[in-house]
C-alpha cells in the first residue's frame, strides 16, 4: 500500500513547477508604448471626428469686404431703426423682413417711414442676414446715406 501511494497518487513536495522567467518571450508587453495621444490623434475618438469635419467645412464667416466710401449704410435693430425715424434722419428705405412678428415697435417704425415716403421693402431674412453682413438685426433695417465725417482742421478753424 505504500508503495501505491507514493508512485502515483500523491504529490511530492518541493515540485511547484517552473520557477525560473519567461524567457524574454513577454518582454515587449512589458515596454511602455510612449505618452498617450491626445484625444485629436486618436482615429476612433469623437474628438478627432470633430476635428476632421472641422477641417473639412469652411471658415464659417466669410472676410468682410470694404464698401466703398459713397455706399449707402444700414441701421439695423428695432429701437435703433425706430429712433432714426423719430429723429428725422434722412433714410431712402426700410428693409423688413417676412414672417416677422409684429409688436409696437415694428408697426410703428412701419407707419414712419410709409408717412415720410420711405420705400417699404419686404426681404426674407436670409437676405438681411447678407445685406447686415450677419448683424443682428431683429429683422428691420433702415437705409441711409452715408455719413460724412468733418476734418479736424475745420473744427478747429470754427473754435
Amino acid at each position: 500500500m505504500d508503495a501505491a501511494m507514493s508512485s502515483g497518487g500523491r504529490k511530492r513536495p518541493g515540485k511547484k513547477g517552473p520557477t525560473v522567467g519567461s524567457g524574454g518571450q513577454r518582454r515587449k508587453q512589458l515596454e511602455g508604448r510612449g505618452p498617450t495621444p491626445r484625444a485629436e490623434e486618436r482615429p476612433k475618438h469623437a474628438a478627432a471626428r470633430r476635428a476632421k469635419a472641422a477641417a473639412k467645412r469652411p471658415d464659417q464667416r466669410p472676410r468682410q469686404q470694404r464698401k466703398p466710401d459713397n455706399a449707402p449704410e444700414l441701421l439695423v435693430g428695432r429701437n435703433p431703426v425706430l429712433e432714426a425715424l423719430r429723429a428725422q434722419i434722412r433714410a431712402t428705405g426700410l428693409y423688413v423682413a417676412s414672417n416677422l412678428a409684429l409688436d409696437e415697435r415694428v408697426s410703428e417704425a412701419v407707419q414712419r417711414a410709409g408717412d415720410r415716403g420711405i420705400s417699404i421693402l419686404e426681404v426674407t431674412k436670409a437676405e438681411l442676414d447678407r445685406m447686415t453682413g450677419g448683424l443682428l438685426h431683429q429683422g428691420l433695417g433702415l437705409q441711409v446715406p452715408p455719413f460724412s465725417y468733418g476734418h479736424p482742421d475745420d473744427l478747429l478753424a470754427r473754435a
